[in-house]
């Protein structure tokens, strides 16, 4: 049985949040190490006592006694750079960075890994200029070998996201030399500066999901319709559109997420931004949630009915996609810029070409949609006029970005530089 004690340590048998529980477990290796730490071989349900410091304001013991061992970091001053390139010196091992699942959190040969998600992750202070593991208010994910640059992938992303509306964290990258390669550090927005725990919900928990894939935007959007208000409701759909911009495939309810402000549900910020266009072996979709039935050529069309769904107008959110867009077009080539700026081609030369490739598709589709729309007539309504595009834009959209995609045409920004593709 689960019991939940409160602020008075009054207890209440609450069974029915396992469901939203068993979204904040580690997984991947991180579990692994948990499981095999602690002997856990038949429930999962197990595990919540060795959490520690886990993401959102939930607090384990195997007993009413719990000893908060938050230890905040030092103030960060944060600088206005478009990349955060930190100088500290990580005084942490290569086998806690890099772990066997044979390590012991039991034994402390590693912290008891309590953060959720796949991809392994550290607890982390910064004391004097120095990363150190810590049960604190930061979060380091270690270079990983299969994902070349994904901590400057997520970093840059991530950062990106507050260019076009969105909260997000503070964040940065550590190079080490050893490996070639960044380490990834994010401040824990579910911790406050007093550090305070805060309520942090994912998409997956709140729906009671099995599956943190299963599922369509505009199934989301009919759930979550009830619990947002207005402002949240065009917040989310412009955080859907993008994600998709930024071609970040791996957006699953789990990588959603909401805060209790006021007795409401707002929009978290914003975390594992990625895109996955660069990424060898991985999807070239923008979406892996479907919009308007499909994972790519995604346009601000699509979410025409997840507008209605909310009650919105239709207009305000075009409005408000537009400037998303417009952001996007503007600022993302500066962000790329700063890549080559920053580190030498070598290291993000193909990386940076990948990104404007990503932009270019982007582009490339918002032109093929805006010239069907021209040849349209005029005496069709709106309505018309859209299912028009869309099944013009199914034939040709699809079969134009195939070709780009391949390389048989050549992107404005590779005929300008006039690069082999």
């Amino acid at each position: 049985d689960l019991f939940l004690f409160d602020d008075e340590n009054n207890e209440i048998k609450s069974n029915e949040k396992w469901d939203e529980l068993f979204d904040i477990l580690p997984e991947g290796i991180d579990l692994k190490i948990m499981l095999n730490s602690y002997n856990i071989q038949d429930s999962k349900k197990e595990l919540f006592m060795y959490l520690k410091n886990s993401i959102g304001d939930y607090y384990f013991s195997g007993s009413r006694k719990y000893q908060n061992e938050l230890v905040l970091s030092d103030p960060i001053k944060e600088s206005n750079e478009i990349l955060h390139v930190l100088n500290y010196d990580i005084k942490i091992g290569n086998l806690r960075l890099y772990p066997d699942p044979e390590i012991s959190a039991k034994n402390r040969e590693i912290q008891q890994l309590s953060i959720s998600g796949y991809q392994h992750k550290l607890q982390v202070g910064i004391f004097n200029n120095e990363i150190k593991e810590s049960y604190s208010n930061f979060i380091l994910k270690p270079a990983n070998s299969e994902l070349p640059l994904v901590a400057l992938n997520e970093h840059l992303h991530t950062k990106f996201m507050g260019e076009l509306g969105f909260n997000t964290p503070f964040s940065g990258v550590i190079y080490d030399e050893k490996v070639k390669d960044f380490h990834y550090i994010a401040k824990r927005f579910d911790i406050d500066e007093s550090g305070n725990k805060r309520a942090q919900i994912s998409l997956n928990a709140l729906m009671k999901s099995k599956d943190k894939y299963d599922g369509t935007i505009d199934q989301v959007s009919k759930f979550l319709s009830p619990r947002l208000d207005k402002e949240q409701s065009l917040k989310f759909i412009g955080y859907i559109y993008a994600n998709a911009l930024l071609y970040n495939s791996d957006l699953h309810k789990k990588n959603i997420s909401f805060m209790a402000e006021n007795d409401a549900l707002k929009l978290s910020p914003a975390y594992d931004v990625i895109n996955l266009y660069p990424l060898k072996g991985y999807s070239d979709n923008q979406t892996h949630l479907k919009i308007a039935g499909r994972n790519n050529k995604i346009t601000i069309s699509d979410f025409d009915d997840i507008a209605k769904n909310f009650g919105l107008n239709i207009d305000e959110s075009r409005q408000n996609l537009q400037k998303i867009f417009k952001a996007y077009k503007e600022k993302y080539p500066i962000y790329i810029e700063e890549l080559s700026k920053k580190f030498d081609k070598s290291l993000v030369g193909e990386f940076a070409r990948k990104l404007t490739q990503s932009y270019e598709l982007n582009l490339s589709t918002a032109k093929a949609k805006d010239r069907i729309l021209a040849s349209m007539q005029s005496t069709q309504t709106p309505k018309e006029r859209d299912d028009s595009v869309e099944a013009i834009f199914s034939r040709l959209g699809a079969s134009y970005i195939t070709k780009l995609q391949s390389g048989a045409i050549e992107t404005p920004t590779d005929k300008s530089k006039g690069k082999e593709r």
